[in-house]
């Protein structure tokens, strides 16, 4: 599993995420940050609440919620879930729009360090461009 971290949105809350109660978000906010690249997280759920510090029957609401369909949900894929079970199920789940968040954030994160690349840089360029206007 790779080790990288996860943004968290000004928006993450927004919409019918402010309505879980607080050990389901922790719950997603942890399960998030153990995610692999393709949004893949192992835990048995005995993991999830010493980790986190939840009982096992918020752990057990959490994971319930989590996976179940929200009509309200502007993500149609797998009907608004957040997470599903992944491959053999037992311990396995798959951060249903982890990969669409991730590219985002690579994406931003790439536009970030461009930038001040190019920030860094233009004083370089700017004496390359002016030497060689005067050849």
């Amino acid at each position: 599993m790779n080790t990288h971290y996860v943004k968290i949105y000004s928006g993450f809350f927004d919409g019918t995420m402010r309505e879980l109660p607080t050990p389901t978000k922790l719950l997603f906010l942890g399960m998030l940050s153990k995610c692999d690249d393709e949004g893949v997280c192992k835990g048995a759920k005995s993991f999830w609440a010493e980790w986190l510090r939840l009982t096992p029957e918020e752990v057990e609401k959490g994971l319930e919620e989590l996976s179940a369909p929200d009509p309200e949900s502007t993500s149609p894929e797998s009907d608004g879930r957040r997470i599903e079970k992944w491959g053999d199920g037992a311990n396995r789940w798959r951060v249903v729009n982890f990969k669409q968040y991730y590219e985002k954030s690579r994406n931003e994160d790439r536009a970030d360090y461009k930038r001040e690349w190019d920030r860094k840089n233009a004083s370089n360029r700017n004496w390359r461009t002016n030497s060689n206007l005067k050849n």
